[in-house]
């Protein structure tokens, strides 16, 4: 496994390019923060003391996150401090059978979320208008990039039309960052976005 990408696959362009962009200090709050995520369960995983820079969004101790203990231990320190200063009361909202999801915050530039998926569940096949960067928390997902496993990171743009698959092992939880809306594809995932405005 590398630090920037799936399981058994290379490093792509888009995730080198967040991770440089992080390094700059250039990223939103809610994408630098994933990365710093991503960073904090690398060296964890790894044994390794993470370097000062992973703790930039930061502060500990930090106590459990009201009404999210169920999922406290997967979130690395940056994204749990991130979650209790943003997060008002959590609400899980089913999108469809098995797929839930749990909004942090939304501003100008980014929408922050928890995305939970029944073992062995799929998100409807979808692309995207702006950049997607997903860090996985619990359990994993494939879709034609790869099998992305705890402390990847995956990344999708508008080039991109994919269709994630939970492991069938474990709910998968993952934290994502959206620049903009999705657009679900193929027949199901229009008439699920008119009904819902997923």
């Amino acid at each position: 496994m590398n630090d920037s990408g799936p399981s058994g696959a290379k490093s792509s362009r888009p995730t080198d390019a967040l991770l440089a962009a992080y390094a700059a200090g250039t990223l939103s709050e809610p994408f630098a923060v994933l990365i710093a995520s991503h960073l904090q369960m690398r060296a964890d995983a790894h044994g390794q003391a993470p370097g000062t820079a992973v703790f930039r969004h930061a502060r500990q101790p930090l106590p459990p996150v009201p009404g999210l203990e169920q999922i406290d231990a997967f979130m690395p320190l940056a994204l749990r401090s991130y979650v209790g200063r943003h997060l008002g009361a959590p609400e899980w909202r089913t999108l469809l059978p098995g797929l839930e999801r749990c909004r942090i915050a939304r501003d100008a530039g980014a929408e922050a979320s928890f995305l939970r998926c029944r073992p062995g569940g799929a998100i409807p096949a979808h692309t995207h208008h702006g950049r997607e960067a997903v860090l996985v928390l619990q359990g994993g997902f494939r879709d034609q990039g790869g099998h992305y496993v705890p402390g990847d990171i995956a990344v999708a743009d508008g080039t991109i039309d994919h269709r994630p698959v939970a492991d069938r092992s474990t709910a998968c939880l993952i934290f994502v960052v959206l620049e903009a809306p999705v657009r679900l594809t193929g027949p199901f995932g229009r008439l699920v976005q008119r009904i819902f405005g997923a």
